[in-house]
C-alpha cells in the first residue's frame, strides 16, 4: 500500500503512489536478506491502467537491467484512495 511512513497518508499523485510502493518493496526485500536483482515475478494492480507509462518508468529505475516475469491487472478499487499495489515474489 502507497502508505507515506511519516503520517499514515496516501497522496494523490500516481507518481509518488508508485514511488512509495516500490520503497516499501524494497525495504521489505532487504529485510528478508533479498534484494530486486532478485525478484522472479512482480504483479501490479491498477485502478487505471492510463498510468502503465509511469509504471514501466519508476520499474526501469527500481530494477535497472534486470526485468523479472510481470502481471498488469487493472481493478475496480484497492481501497482508501491507493490507485496502486505491487506483489513481489524473490528468491533469498
Amino acid at each position: 500500500m502507497p502508505r507515506d511512513s511519516l503520517d499514515g497518508s496516501i497522496p494523490v499523485e500516481p507518481a509518488r503512489q508508485m514511488a512509495l510502493t516500490l520503497q516499501h518493496c524494497r525495504a521489505l526485500l532487504h529485510a528478508a536478506g533479498s534484494g530486486p536483482e532478485r525478484v522472479a515475478l512482480v504483479t501490479v494492480f491498477l485502478t487505471d491502467l492510463s498510468i502503465k507509462p509511469l509504471v514501466n518508468e519508476a520499474f526501469s529505475k527500481f530494477f535497472g537491467a534486470h526485468r523479472p516475469a510481470r502481471n498488469l491487472v487493472e481493478v475496480s478499487a484497492i481501497g482508501e484512495g491507493a490507485i496502486v499495489e505491487v506483489a513481489m515474489i524473490a528468491a533469498l
